[in-house]
């Protein structure tokens, strides 16, 4: 089963530019991943200029067959490539464009996935799902004290 997330970059307008990710959202994977490899804006704008994307990895990669079969040993050069509904599947690019939101609050209500990243430019934040204050505006913390908390 999918762990689905959203993964933003907070705009110089001081929106926030999303996509979709579908599999291994939580931040023991997706969160790591972005707190490790992902802290150079221009890769994180990358990322999100790809549009929604089925599997986060180490790099962004280039067009590279959608279906990673480990079988065939030629396929293991993508191993560490994200794999992109648009670039890599050619699924319409309407369906799967980057989404823009005013606030964290319209993206989280609005996305709905399990967890929410937020680049704001220094930092990965996560929100889960349901972590909301008592007026119920998402809750963020950053990505490192969380993992730090699961590693505990």
């Amino acid at each position: 089963m999918a762990t689905r997330s959203t993964i933003a970059m907070k705009t110089d307008e001081g929106k926030f530019r999303t996509v979709y990710c579908h599999w291994d959202g939580y931040p023991s994977y997706n969160g790591a991943m972005l707190n490790q490899h992902y802290t150079d804006p221009a890769k994180i704008k990358s990322l999100i200029d790809l549009g929604s994307i089925s599997s986060l990895n180490e790099e962004v990669g280039e067009k590279h067959p959608f279906d990673k079969n480990h079988e065939t040993p030629e396929l293991d050069l993508f191993a560490n490539w994200t794999t992109a509904y648009h670039r890599d599947r050619g699924e319409e690019w309407s369906h799967v464009a980057p989404m823009t939101f005013n606030d964290t609050e319209e993206m989280v209500e609005l996305c709905g996935e399990e967890y929410a990243y937020v680049w704001n430019g220094d930092d990965w934040l996560v929100h889960e799902v349901g972590n909301n204050d008592s007026k119920g505006y998402p809750i963020f913390d950053y990505v490192e004290t969380v993992l730090k908390k699961e590693a505990a």
